[in-house]
């Protein structure tokens, strides 16, 4: 099977690829999809003992993810395995069940059954929280436990510059440091693919914003109101379908916490931002769903560090690396919500610097090196960042925008979204 092959050519590349050449490696954004690859480069082979990633830079206090859960499936799951990631301690759960419900009565109008999910596709379909899944891959990149060095951490002065041609990284206190190689994990306003492409990248609002926010278990359980939405002990997603929004929930942090996503259309008058920290008014959530059923609405009024997040569409890129540079994650393929692949998919971004970088024997073969991580992702995150405009039961509303990046029909499926 194919998650298989791609775990077995990480481990592949980590005991017997060892490059005699080993690179000086800068990575800009501490996230997600920085430690991932940090994590992923410092255990290919030998290399790890020479500094193979010497550097993560972060351009902000590295304080952590905060808020909100983070689904796992089975495309990164190799990857993660490779890497060691420890599921127990990050508190993971395995999901066997989704739901959808009308939004008033709460009434099922679909249940999938999710208990074959491993056997069908070799592993489990997992719910994390996302601080939880952060602290464990910052375990892997400047902690690890398996005999790799570490990288170093530097977050006292962000990068404000980079010159891919170079690979010098300026900084706010004005230092700069040179590196072999730099790689832009910062997000979708990303300083590094601004100046590999030559300008920010378009967007597009799609007329919607979410709202997220998580509620301790035990808290909804003792509120009459609230308790029979989250009795259910199989760990299940519910989602609440109105014509123009939708409401879900499901369990996180080894089910001590229910993580929530409201999306709603936009409203007139009301400052909303792109920015995954933005802060949200209980006032507001409760009059976007007003109409919802009595224990949602309660639900909303407990909501505690809640957060609106304005949905914007960004097309498929064609360039992602220049010189000594290259972009992963949000800073090249950043997604709506809706397939829940933005984490997934910076995952997959990791596994491939890790197999594809593992065995050079040159400095000079770095350029060809990019460039096949590149022509080896782009297509496939492309069709995902389109396929996650639009939910799992809604993929004809993307099948032609799909189309030129796939081999083969667009893939349909009639499960629910996580959003």
């Amino acid at each position: 099977m194919e998650h298989q092959k791609t775990t077995n050519e990480l481990k592949q590349s980590q005991s017997n690829g060892a490059s005699p050449v080993a690179l000086n490696v800068g990575i800009v954004g501490a996230g997600i999809a920085g430690l991932a690859a940090a994590s992923a480069l410092i255990r290919i082979g030998h290399k790890v003992e020479v500094s193979k990633v010497d550097s993560l830079y972060e351009r902000s206090k590295f304080s952590g993810e905060v808020g909100a859960a983070i689904n796992i499936g089975p495309n990164a799951a190799p990857v993660l395995k490779g890497l060691g990631f420890d599921y127990e301690r990050a508190r993971a759960l395995n999901v066997f069940g989704s739901v959808l419900h009308e939004f008033d009565t709460l009434k099922e109008t679909y249940r999938g059954d999710l208990t074959n999910f491993e056997k069908d596709y070799g592993v489990p379909w997992k719910f994390l929280h996302r601080v939880d899944f952060h602290n464990e891959l910052k375990r892997l990149a400047l902690n690890p436990l398996d005999g790799w060095s570490s990288a170093q951490l530097h977050v006292n002065s962000p990068v404000v510059d980079v010159d891919c041609e170079e690979g010098l990284l300026t900084f706010a206190d004005g230092s700069t440091v040179r590196k072999d190689l730099i790689i832009g994990a910062d997000g979708v306003h990303s300083i590094v693919a601004n100046r590999i492409l030559g300008s920010d990248v378009a967007s597009t609002s799609t007329g919607e914003c979410v709202f997220r926010f998580v509620i301790p278990t035990e808290k909804l359980r003792q509120n009459p109101i609230t308790r029979p939405m989250y009795e259910e002990e199989p760990v299940t997603i519910h989602i609440a379908v109105a014509p123009d929004r939708r409401f879900v929930w499901y369990p996180c942090r080894g089910g001590e916490l229910q993580n929530f996503v409201g999306m709603h259309p936009a409203k007139a008058g009301r400052e909303e931002v792109e920015d995954w920290q933005a802060a949200g008014s209980i006032d507001d959530l409760l009059d976007v769903f007003h109409g919802f059923n009595p224990a949602i609405v309660e639900t909303c009024r407990n909501a505690e560090d809640l957060k609106l997040w304005k949905l914007k569409l960004r097309p498929p890129v064609r360039t992602w690396t220049r010189g000594k540079a290259i972009i992963i994650g949000d800073a090249v393929h950043p997604m709506l919500p809706h397939q829940g692949q933005g984490g997934n998919q910076s995952i997959e971004d990791a596994g491939a610097l890790g197999i594809l970088l593992s065995d050079l024997t040159s400095i000079d073969q770095l350029t060809g090196r990019l460039d096949l991580i590149q022509n080896t992702r782009r297509d496939r995150a492309s069709v995902m960042q389109i396929l996650s405009n639009a939910g799992q039961d809604q993929s004809h509303k993307v099948e032609k925008d799909a189309q030129p990046y796939i081999q083969g029909p667009v893939p349909s499926k009639s499960s629910p979204s996580l959003a």
